[in-house]
């Protein structure tokens, strides 16, 4: 490193990259508004035992070496954080549509997003949850009706 007794040089693109890298993380900079998306996001988890929801913003930039289309995370911010449910089965052992559809109302609320808000989500079915006969239909109606989900 600088250190060394000997002389070197840096490589001129690890510099440009750096300073680009700066003005990229600068939102008074136009490429900032290129090369950066802001995205609300909504996960929500229904495992067999318990369930719940979280909303973040997510800040995804370009890649910038060797002038790639892809994006990675760069910042992440928790919103909101819905407690845990007991995830609801029916009587016949099916999963609770109501009492489910009721809890991802109530975080909705309570965190003041809607819908229309979400850029982007992602709804998780796991363990015994995902045998349930309903299970994709649960999966199903979020989708519908929570946002734009993957």
């Amino acid at each position: 490193m600088h250190d060394e007794p000997w002389a070197h040089l840096h490589d001129p693109d690890e510099e440009r990259l750096a300073k680009l890298n700066v003005e990229l993380n600068n939102p008074d900079h136009d490429y900032y508004h290129y090369e950066t998306i802001e995205l609300k996001t909504v996960g929500i988890d229904i495992g067999s035992s318990t369930s719940h929801l979280m909303f973040s913003n997510i800040t995804l930039q370009r890649i910038q070496e060797m002038h790639s289309s892809r994006y990675v995370v760069v910042d992440r911010q928790t919103l909101y954080k819905s407690d845990i449910l007991l995830t609801p089965y029916t009587s016949d052992n099916l999963i609770n549509t109501e009492e489910l559809e009721s809890f991802v109302s109530s975080a909705y609320r309570e965190a003041e997003v809607t819908p229309s808000d979400i850029d982007s989500g992602a709804i998780i079915l796991t363990g015994e949850a995902i045998k349930r006969r309903n299970a994709h239909s649960i999966a199903d109606l979020f989708a519908d009706s929570a946002g734009k989900f993957v």
